[in-house]
């Protein structure tokens, strides 16, 4: 696998990590850590969950229900299965393919650098976030006033939370496209099993 990633059809992935991580500033450095962060993840979770309870009343436990099976299958999946499969490096860990000296990346309170872990396909933000988005956004649809800004705001976040994956230089963007990906077809696995299973259930 690794000879594929470091093939010339992946050039484009290390130009547009670099051209990501290359345009820092102070402010972006916090912002980006801040979405990237597991606290940013669960308030996400919590508040859109909140609304569902809101929505869809007598019916919200199943949702909440589903959506988190869905997030937790996703997790794992990406994280035991295809990871260890894969076994691309992130680019933190590339040495083979990167000069880690010339990346810009988060530093930690004590003076550590933040590397993440060794491998980075796909991407877990990625995936989770995209999973979380697709099954909010389709129990969200027409069931209020401004449910299409809202799903956009979703999405847009799904969104930042991949590209500062890629700031803060933990994955290159064929990771985070690729969890997006999976995030996608687990979210519509689920959605599939609610409409014809779990719906019909009183």
């Amino acid at each position: 696998m690794m000879s594929i990633f470091h093939s010339s059809y992946f050039s484009w992935d290390f130009n547009l990590l670099q051209y990501i991580n290359s345009h820092n500033s102070p402010f972006f450095d916090k912002f980006m850590w801040a979405i990237s962060s597991h606290i940013f993840s669960f308030i996400f979770f919590v508040t859109l969950s909140l609304l569902i309870l809101f929505l869809h009343r007598k019916r919200s436990w199943k949702i909440l229900i589903l959506t988190i099976i869905t997030i937790g299958l996703t997790d794992v999946i990406a994280a035991r299965v295809i990871k260890p499969i894969f076994k691309r490096p992130r680019p933190t860990h590339d040495i083979e393919f990167i000069n880690v000296t010339n990346l810009h990346l988060h530093q930690n309170d004590d003076g550590t650098y933040y590397y993440g872990g060794a491998y980075g396909f796909p991407s877990n933000h990625a995936a989770n976030f995209m999973a979380m988005a697709i099954i909010f956004s389709f129990f969200l649809k027409n069931k209020f006033k401004y449910h299409s800004s809202t799903i956009l705001f979703i999405f847009l976040i799904t969104f930042l939370v991949g590209y500062s994956r890629c700031y803060l230089a933990v994955h290159y963007p064929s990771d985070v496209l690729a969890g997006w990906i999976f995030g996608l077809l687990v979210s519509f696995v689920s959605i599939f099993f609610y409409k014809h299973f779990v719906k019909r259930v009183t």
